[in-house]
């Protein structure tokens, strides 16, 4: 007794119990199904971007969003990671009647986005729009970027475009 008693657990499970088999099944292989197709429309993943492409800065480009009582006007810049890079910005969309200023193609390579929404807009109060954009470098690399912006109008940005196309008229 002494001797199964110095024994480790296991083993004193062993000669308790003898192993019991388990008779043989064969083994029966399940009908694959076949997975979906990619869907080619998808947006890249962050993880899909290549590391060396181009990366916007922040600030001076706005991080997610951007707001402003009567107009939209910001800088867009964007750092390339190769040596001797030159990046080119471009708008890839935006709201009606934006536009940006010829990109600076260099390193970082930059341009200003610009967005006045119609009179009617203004008038009526606060517009949110998306633009996006692509920093493409001179190896083919790109990477997009979208910001929200907001113009908040009110009756002082009506007023005060009367005012400009009044002069303008002059």
């Amino acid at each position: 007794q002494q001797q199964q008693q110095q024994q480790p657990p296991m083993q004193q499970m062993q000669q308790q119990q003898p192993m019991q088999q388990q008779p043989y099944q064969q083994f029966q292989p399940q009908q694959m199904q076949q997975a979906p197709a990619p869907n080619a429309q998808a947006q890249p993943n962050a993880e899909d971007i290549d590391p060396m492409a181009p990366s916007f800065v922040v600030p001076p480009t706005p991080g997610g969003s951007f707001s402003s009582p009567c107009r939209a006007e910001f800088t867009v810049q964007a750092l390339g990671l190769h040596q001797h890079d030159s990046i080119t910005i471009t708008l890839l969309s935006g709201p009606q009647g934006s536009s940006i200023s010829t990109p600076i193609t260099s390193n970082p390579g930059s341009t200003i986005f610009s967005w006045e929404p119609a009179a009617q807009a203004l008038q009526a109060g606060s517009s949110t729009e998306q633009a996006c954009f692509q920093a493409k470098d001179r190896t083919g690399l790109t990477r997009n970027k979208c910001i929200s912006v907001t113009v908040t109008g009110g009756q002082g940005c009506f007023e005060q475009q009367q005012q400009q196309q009044q002069q303008q008229q002059q």
